[in-house]
């Protein structure tokens, strides 16, 4: 286990896109870049539905602290292919899920697809998964998903 250090608006996953027929799902990179102390393995799995397509992502890495400066579920190449939740109102580190600030980003192939930076995250207790839900910046539609680890 390793913790990934990174902006707080960026928590990176894999786009391993298996979606149904024409959902606009598009492949990525494989799993196992990233990770850290407080993170824990590559068995996550993320969905998110926006503009009309659903994409999935599998092979993330989930965090075991909810932390602002590390992500809370994390695959991908950080550069031209990655899906990023991240929780933006914290003070300090926490064992405990709750409902947060967040952001979310979906970049593939080096094109942005959605960024609702005023999003909500609703995370699980014992920090096993989640939902969000926003707006994309620049379109205002909404964004939706969960992701379990």
């Amino acid at each position: 286990m390793r913790i990934v250090r990174a902006f707080p608006i960026l928590l990176l996953a894999t786009l391993a896109a298996c979606g149904g027929g024409g959902s606009g799902d598009s492949s990525g990179p494989r799993p196992g870049s990233g990770g850290a102390d407080a993170q824990a393995g590559a068995s996550g799995t993320a969905v998110a539905h926006f503009a009309g397509r659903t994409f999935h992502f599998s092979g993330g890495v989930c965090s075991t602290v909810l932390d602002p400066n590390q992500f809370v579920f994390t695959e991908g190449d950080k550069v031209s292919n990655y899906f990023n939740i991240s929780v933006l109102d914290l003070e300090k580190p926490v064992d405990h899920g709750g409902t947060f600030n967040t952001a979310v980003l979906y970049v593939d192939k080096g094109e942005f697809i959605f960024n609702p930076t005023d999003a909500t995250l609703k995370v699980k207790d014992d920090l096993s998964g989640g939902t969000f839900s926003g707006k994309d910046f620049a379109t205002h539609k909404p964004v939706t998903g969960s992701y379990t680890c």
